[in-house]
């Protein structure tokens, strides 16, 4: 039962790998933005003007959202307002889409195992 489930899984892990290197790219995007918007200011700090600093902490933010921790504190300057967007279509997508999908697979291979149980 639990490697049909494993198995079913596959497509879901897939799309949401995509969802978080999409998200990834993003998040990495801009902060690449605020670095040189916060440079072209002269408030250049590697501490405080970046949102990640790197690819993999993009990753990691990604991924934090995923699971529910949230952060978003280091949204600033000219494009705040798109961080917060990027922000609320990875929590609506990532957390409620993605877990709603989530169960709905297992559930769906429970019940067909049921039936082709009995």
């Amino acid at each position: 039962m639990i490697a049909e489930v494993v198995y079913d899984l596959g497509p879901f892990l897939l799309v949401l790998l995509i969802s978080l290197l999409a998200f990834t790219d993003a998040f990495s995007s801009m902060s690449i933005s605020q670095i040189t918007t916060a440079k072209g200011r002269g408030e250049y700090d590697p501490e405080t003007s970046a949102i990640v600093p790197s690819y993999l902490d993009a990753f990691l933010y990604s991924y934090n959202i995923l699971i529910g921790s949230f952060a978003t504190a280091k949204f600033q300057y000219e494009g705040a307002f798109i961080c917060y967007c990027y922000f609320i279509m990875a929590t609506f997508f990532n957390l409620i889409v993605m877990l709603n999908l989530l169960i709905a697979i297992i559930s769906d291979t429970y019940t067909r195992l049921q039936i082709t149980k009995e």
